[in-house]
């Protein structure tokens, strides 16, 4: 090969890992970001999951100002359910953003929690359009929404090529069981569906998903137990359900694991011929 071919292949891969080094560090800028704003612009609904169950005195004046900046009138108690679905629904995207900062290659299930998420809530935008106006929308929220499909799209693995397919049967079928009622829990429900589908597929880091569904579904359940005469509630017998539901997916999930990790251990690969 001549000189100018061998420099030329040199200024490919050099222009490769330059583009390569300035993919990823956009990548994890697009992560960071979010994660942040998230964490601090709605850090008391990210903390409800572990407040609500405290006293009604003390989450009516500490939950105020939550309810101002979401134009809500009234006191906040009736609103517990809405804010413990909407709490769990952060935790999942929040899960989902923050394993990213761990090797992404090999948390691809995550990614789509955390950008499948915030497409959901895309979703639910005409809504609020409707209820408060677009004068009361954040703009820091788009901004959030915009950032994290820019990183799925940067994401190592390209994710986009590869959407969640079901890998295992248990998780299918118990996926599949909650698949009517979750549908008629609107915006929460369809963050279940997508947590759950992301548990049951063969996309790397499922069991994260996994438990972030048990999780999610386990946390309202106690809310209706706890709260069952609360708007949104659905009363005690459909906590119990939910609770049911959420160990027997998070056991099928962790049994899973267990027979993938015993045959990961158990492979050998075949020696290769030492040449002569």
């Amino acid at each position: 090969m001549s000189m100018d071919g061998v420099n030329s292949e040199r200024g490919l891969e050099a222009t490769e890992s330059a583009w390569g080094r300035s993919r990823r560090i956009a990548f994890y800028a697009a992560i960071a970001l979010p994660l942040v704003s998230i964490g601090f612009l709605f850090w008391k609904v990210n903390l409800f999951w572990i407040l609500a169950w405290l006293p009604g005195d003390f989450l009516e004046g500490f939950y105020a100002s939550q309810l101002e900046f979401d134009h809500v009138v009234g006191p906040f108690v009736p609103h517990i359910i809405h804010y413990l679905a909407l709490s769990a629904s952060h935790v999942m995207v929040l899960v989902g953003l923050a394993l990213q900062l761990m090797p992404p290659r090999t948390n691809v299930a995550a990614v789509w929690q955390g950008a499948g998420g915030l497409f959901l809530s895309v979703l639910t935008l005409p809504f609020v359009l409707v209820s408060v106006g677009p004068s009361h929308l954040p703009l820091p929220v788009l901004v959030v929404i915009a950032l994290v499909v820019v990183a799925a799209l940067l994401h190592p693995a390209n994710p986009v090529r590869k959407p969640p397919r079901p890998a295992d049967q248990i998780m299918t079928g118990l996926w599949a069981i909650a698949a009517i009622p979750a549908v008629l829990m609107a915006e929460f429900g369809l963050y279940v569906l997508l947590a759950g589908l992301l548990g049951a597929s063969a996309l790397s880091g499922w069991r994260y998903s996994a438990w972030t569904a048990s999780f999610m579904v386990a946390l309202l359940g106690l809310g209706f137990m706890v709260y069952p005469d609360l708007p949104g509630s659905q009363g005690t017998g459909w906590g119990v359900a939910m609770i049911v539901w959420a160990a027997l997916y998070l056991t099928a999930g962790e049994v899973r694991h267990r027979r993938e990790d015993v045959s990961a251990r158990s492979y050998r690969p075949a020696a290769q011929p030492t040449a002569l």
